[in-house]
């Protein structure tokens, strides 16, 4: 059952200085299509100069960086590997953060201020925006690892965040639907479980609330892992076999059978 919540504590992404979507702060330009071999380069050569956004720029820009890329890192301290035009006021990139030790980061871009990270949107307690939602209450209740004996809840992972889709309400609104992966205890133990949740930012770009969509089941993935052709539950964390050649497998995983199968992923990131 879908659940409206209000945007007490959250940030806004959107206010009275939004930019109209024909004069937006950040498109496709504002990407840095370097490799991620390059990014890691621009990085360890700071290591021997000095470890500062500045010297990055710098890299980035020995490197050919354009300048839409360049100043979008300098007013962000980001990287943008990915861009997602939704059609609407907002729009959705992927970012990276030098020196940190994270795989990305969803973004919600072109509102006031024009660069705002998931994961700050959600506040310092995103667990509120699930656990009153009875489906939840099974999830837990299913958890079969040890660590029943240390949380007996789940929660967000930062980096494990997908756009589902977008779509545009009327003449000035539009809808944003994420799917944020249920974790254990750590970055490593998804669930293969999602969160939908969904955005609905006014004509001025604003969030004053998101609602939660039916929890759903990661879809099943098959890729070379350690050499073996492996399928797996999206959002899963994975653990391989203890002796060579053994399978991997999803000590994490949740199923109960109310669950359907997420639909797919609108691709930002790389």
């Amino acid at each position: 059952m879908a659940v409206a919540v209000l945007f007490t504590a959250v940030a806004a992404c959107g206010g009275s200085k939004a930019a109209p979507s024909g004069d937006k702060t950040y498109n496709q330009s504002s990407v840095w299509q370097a490799s991620s071999a390059e990014r890691v380069q621009a990085q360890r050569a700071c290591f021997s100069i000095a470890v500062t956004p500045e010297c990055f720029a710098e890299q980035m820009e020995k490197m050919g960086a354009p300048a839409e890329a360049l100043d979008f890192y300098r007013s962000n301290k980001a990287v943008l590997v990915g861009f997602k035009s939704t059609g609407g006021r907002v729009d959705v990139g992927w970012a990276e953060i030098p020196f940190r030790d994270v795989a990305g980061e969803l973004l919600l871009l072109n509102c006031d201020p024009p660069f705002q990270v998931m994961n700050e949107l959600l506040g310092a307690n995103p667990e509120r925006l699930i656990a009153s939602d009875a489906t939840y209450a099974e999830l837990v209740a299913a958890k079969t690892t040890p660590s029943n004996t240390v949380t007996t809840s789940l929660t967000f992972w930062l980096g494990d965040e997908r756009l589902e889709a977008a779509s545009k309400r009327g003449a000035d609104g539009q809808r944003l639907v994420f799917q944020l992966g249920l974790h254990d205890i750590c970055r490593a133990c998804g669930v293969g479980v999602a969160a939908p949740l969904a955005f609905p930012p006014d004509a001025g770009g604003r969030l004053k609330t998101t609602t939660l969509l039916d929890f759903c089941q990661g879809r099943l993935r098959t890729e070379q892992i350690l050499g073996k052709q492996t399928t797996f539950h999206d959002f899963a964390g994975l653990r391989p076999g203890e002796s060579e050649g053994s399978s991997v497998t999803e000590p994490y995983l949740i199923t109960i059978p109310k669950l359907q199968t997420c639909p797919p992923e609108t691709k930002v990131a790389p």
